[in-house]
């Protein structure tokens, strides 16, 4: 069986989903209480590539701690995220779901503790909640995702996991990740 390598990449100004260079998202964890309208920030888009795939997939990296941002500066270092370099092999989740979004796409590859790849916003130019997962990014990007992994591995994501084939080689972001407040 061939092993399936995927790369996150640490450049983003080289890629961006259809002509979109950052994502708008809200801080999380997730509180009721917080009007996150008037704190939405903007974060860089990363470029996610599978080895021997034609396409690459553009996701979201990382973010910030509402319990560490206050009132919400309006230049903030992204804070939560795998920021070294590393390499996992991953473990397919078929339960997963979505906790920050309403999204029909379940599953999630875990990079390692709660560091996960799963679906991110369908829709980059929404505000979307994120905690420092790789989010896949863009209408149905997520079922390409896992589909172009079980087509590279030749088994489905749960064999694929079982045999320990799917790892995932991250970069060091090349530039320090900063979110812009939008407010």
């Amino acid at each position: 069986m061939p092993k399936v390598i995927i790369r996150v990449e640490g450049v983003t100004a080289r890629y961006a989903y259809k002509g979109i260079q950052a994502q708008r998202w809200t801080l999380f964890p997730y509180a009721p209480e917080v009007k996150y309208e008037e704190m939405l920030y903007v974060a860089p888009i990363y470029r996610i590539s599978l080895k021997g795939a034609a396409q690459a997939f553009a996701a979201l990296r990382f973010g910030l701690n509402a319990r560490r941002i206050g009132s919400g500066p309006k230049r903030k270092r992204c804070d939560v995220g795998l920021f070294a370099k590393q390499s996992h092999t991953l473990k397919w989740l078929p339960n997963y779901t979505l906790h920050s979004v309403d999204n029909a796409d379940q599953g999630a590859w875990q990079i390692t503790g709660n560091f996960l790849f799963h679906a991110g916003s369908p829709v980059p130019e929404k505000p979307y909640g994120s905690f420092g997962c790789i989010e896949i990014i863009g209408q149905d990007e997520w079922k390409r995702f896992v589909s172009t992994i079980e087509s590279l591995g030749g088994l489905p994501s749960a064999m694929l996991s079982a045999k320990g084939l799917v790892t995932c080689d991250i970069e060091p972001p090349k530039d320090v990740p900063w979110a812009e407040r939008l407010a």
